[in-house]
């Protein structure tokens, strides 16, 4: 049914089922699937642990937190059998400690990779798009904003993401906007996150749809959760 599932014995598979329904399971391995199906799986006990956290709202930082403790070189499965707030606390903790030291060729690999963007930035309506060009300006943004994009270094060095810096030029907010990039270097809308992982305002959102129609740059409904306030407020 889904590539995901195929990971998973069927009894494990009745495990999730007593604690979500059919639907929420299908949602989440559609989920994971399309946003971290490129190298990114979870064992049967991390996604067991994901339901009985409650965390149906935040898969992106539940992974974010299992790719901070690898990264880090710590047990991955450190996460299982906490709570929401438990991960959030874990989350922060590692982001604290994780300085996103790199040696010299991975900041000169980088800058190639993000390269095909550098002309994106500039001014779009209400707001100005900036590329995060460098490694430097990566950790930078993650410790600004106080979220995890200093730990995407090796998927954008690998050419599978991109990240921008987001100003809007009216209300001075301040987003962080990640794309999935593809093969033929055309980019899917991944997230738009304020400081702290906050949800961007409504015009934020439009303007940054915007730009997106502008760059071409695909929108999915399952990827376009962060601008729902263009939508509902």
């Amino acid at each position: 049914m889904i590539e995901a599932l195929k990971v998973i014995q069927p009894e494990e598979l009745e495990i999730l089922k007593t604690l979500a329904t059919e639907q929420e399971i299908e949602d989440f391995f559609n989920t994971l699937n399309y946003n971290f199906g490129d190298g990114e799986v979870l064992n049967s006990k991390q996604i067991e642990s994901f339901f009985k956290s409650n965390m149906q709202k935040n898969l992106s930082l539940f992974i974010d937190t299992i790719r901070m403790l690898r990264l880090t070189g710590r047990n991955e499965d450190e996460i299982i059998g906490l709570n929401s707030d438990e991960v959030i606390n874990l989350h922060d903790e590692i982001q604290s400690e994780y300085k996103g030291s790199v040696d010299e060729l991975k900041k000169s690999e980088y800058i190639k990779s993000v390269a095909p963007f550098v002309d994106f930035t500039g001014d779009y309506g209400k707001i100005r798009i900036e590329l995060i060009a460098t490694l430097d300006e990566l950790n930078s943004e993650g410790l600004d904003m106080n979220h995890c994009i200093a730990t995407y270094h090796d998927i954008i060095i690998n050419k599978q993401y991109v990240g921008f810096r987001v100003f809007n030029l009216e209300t001075e907010e301040r987003l962080t906007l990640g794309c999935y990039r593809l093969d033929d270097n055309s980019l899917i809308f991944n997230q738009l996150k304020g400081w702290g992982n906050s949800r961007a305002r409504k015009d934020s959102c439009l303007s940054t749809i915007e730009f997106c129609n502008n760059k071409k740059i695909l929108m999915s409904p399952r990827e376009s959760v962060d601008l729902m306030p263009a939508i509902f407020n």
